[in-house]
């Protein structure tokens, strides 16, 4: 489905991204930190990228797997849950846009991965304060954003809802 329809996304599908650190938490009003949404330049494409996956096409047991496969304690990279949104909410904001991109060359295999590319801004480079405009940017996409902390128990279909579409 990837290489037939790689742009292919449903207005109301939800996109999970893997939360590994309480890091990314902001304890005041646990929201997402920007630290969250760090874009990395992808050689292969020249795209600046955000990994995520299609909520609608998995299991939550899948993506707590995934997230404890990659999480490393010794980099303080604990898994802690995940983040939702819905695609017309990241859609309408200029300059990102979804591709379906699943991950079946290395294992764990993620069938439905997906990347944001952000169109509108050059990588930061190592060492250079980000940009007013971006970070502005990231702030109304983080507001597009909810976080879930999974104790195990807490996820269900029903549980993982995107935030509601606010006038941003």
């Amino acid at each position: 489905m990837g290489k037939i329809f790689p742009d292919f996304f449903l207005s109301q599908e939800r996109i999970v991204r893997i939360i590994y650190s309480i890091q990314n938490i902001n304890p005041k009003n646990n929201s997402l930190k920007s630290n969250f949404f760090h874009f990395v330049n992808n050689p292969a494409t020249g795209k600046n990228e955000l990994s995520c996956s299609r909520f609608e096409f998995e299991s939550i047991e899948s993506y707590r797997a995934l997230g404890k496969h990659y999480e490393d304690p010794n980099y303080k990279r604990n898994y802690y849950g995940l983040a939702c949104t819905v695609v017309s909410y990241v859609e309408e904001l200029d300059g990102y846009r979804f591709r379906f991109t699943p991950i079946l060359n290395k294992n764990p295999k993620n069938y439905f991965h997906c990347d944001i590319y952000n169109e509108s801004i050059d990588s930061s480079q190592t060492g250079v304060a980000n940009s007013a405009d971006k970070n502005y940017r990231i702030e109304l996409l983080k507001s597009k954003w909810n976080p879930y902390q999974d104790n195990g128990i807490l996820f269900t279909k029903e549980l993982i809802r995107p935030p509601l579409r606010n006038s941003n």
